[in-house]
């Protein structure tokens, strides 16, 4: 289990990473904001997609990476490190899927 939240702790540490290298500015002197004609800036555009496609998709993808956390260590798995590994990446592949689909959707 260790192994499991070490993964996406680094997955959310990466995330704060790259949102705090964003400018808080427009480059293009455009109005800011959300509204007619107006955009956020990249650090806030980030964080929405953040919220409304990240933490769903996320979420998806712990609720798989326990359950296939609990499976392996049902069926005996010994090495605790290669099924923390393995489920994170099980996850993995189902966040990106959900992102896929989730993303048509949305946006």
């Amino acid at each position: 289990m260790a192994t499991l939240l070490g993964w996406y702790t680094c997955i959310l540490l990466a995330f704060v990473v790259f949102v705090m290298t964003l400018p808080t500015e427009r480059s293009d002197s455009t109005c800011e904001g959300i509204g007619w004609g107006c955009r956020p800036d990249p650090r806030d555009e980030v964080l929405l997609v953040g919220v409304v496609l990240g933490a769903p998709v996320l979420a998806i993808s712990l609720a798989v990476s326990i359950v296939t956390l609990a499976v392996a260590l049902r069926r005996g798995a010994r090495s605790g490190m290669a099924t923390g590994t393995f489920a994170a990446l099980t996850g993995g592949v189902v966040a990106v899927s959900a992102a896929c689909l989730l993303g048509t959707a949305v946006f």
